[in-house]
């Protein structure tokens, strides 16, 4: 029973390090179609392919991306 208990702390405490596309554009504040503009204008780096079909950004680089976000006056809303 106290391994039950365990377990479902456990599940809840871990922090998803991979986000797929959905979830990386809303973690940064953006939706996915202005995501993939910023991945075709070099601004974010193409995610990770882990399986067939299943690519992600890790947290830590989304991080390091907004601390030196430089934004340009045309951009700026």
């Amino acid at each position: 029973r106290m391994a039950n208990t365990i377990s479902k702390y456990e599940d809840k405490a871990m922090i998803q390090r991979g986000l797929n596309i959905k979830e990386a554009s809303k973690y940064i504040g953006v939706s996915v179609s202005t995501f993939r503009r910023m991945i075709n204008e070099g601004k974010i780096k193409k995610g990770l392919p882990i399986t067939r079909g299943r690519v992600v950004w890790d947290v830590r680089e989304l991080d390091r991306l907004l601390d030196n976000l430089k934004v340009s006056p045309n951009e700026a809303g």
